[in-house]
C-alpha cells in the first residue's frame, strides 16, 4: 500500500517523468521538436483565419503543463521552459506586424478599437 510517509513517489508522477524522458525527449525520435512546431503552427493557422481543432491543441498544452523538468533543470513545467518562450516571441512578432498593417492602412478607428480591446499592445511612451 502506498503511503506518502514511505517516501515513495506516486505512480502517476513516475509515469509522467518516464513519459517525458522516453517519449517527449526521446533521443531516437524528435517528438519534442515536432510537438512544439505543430502547436506553434496551429496557433499561426488560427491567426491566419483557418479552422483548427482547439481541443487537440488544448490537450497537448495540458500535457506540457503536467510534465515537469527534473529539479537539476529548474523543475519548471515543460510548457514554461520549452513552449512559452517561442510562443511569446512569435506572438510579439505577429502583433507587431498586425499593428503596422493597421497603421499603414490608415484605419485609425479600427486600430484604436483593437488597442482598447487589448488585441494590440500599446507602445510605451518615453
Amino acid at each position: 500500500m502506498y503511503t506518502a510517509s514511505a517516501g515513495v513517489p506516486m505512480i502517476y508522477d513516475v509515469g509522467l517523468a518516464l513519459f517525458l524522458i522516453h517519449i517527449i525527449r526521446s533521443s531516437k525520435h524528435p517528438i519534442h521538436t515536432h510537438l512544439i512546431a505543430t502547436l506553434l503552427s496551429q496557433v499561426q493557422l488560427e491567426r491566419d483565419g483557418e479552422t483548427i481543432t482547439r481541443s487537440t491543441v488544448r490537450e497537448c498544452v495540458d500535457v506540457l503543463l503536467r510534465l515537469h523538468n527534473p529539479e537539476r533543470e529548474g523543475g519548471k513545467n515543460v510548457y514554461l521552459t520549452d513552449f512559452e518562450p517561442e510562443f511569446l516571441r512569435r506572438s510579439g512578432e505577429f502583433y507587431k506586424r498586425e499593428a503596422e498593417d493597421m497603421l499603414e492602412s490608415g484605419d485609425a478607428s479600427l486600430y484604436l478599437k483593437n488597442v482598447s480591446k487589448g488585441l494590440i499592445p500599446e507602445r510605451r511612451r518615453g
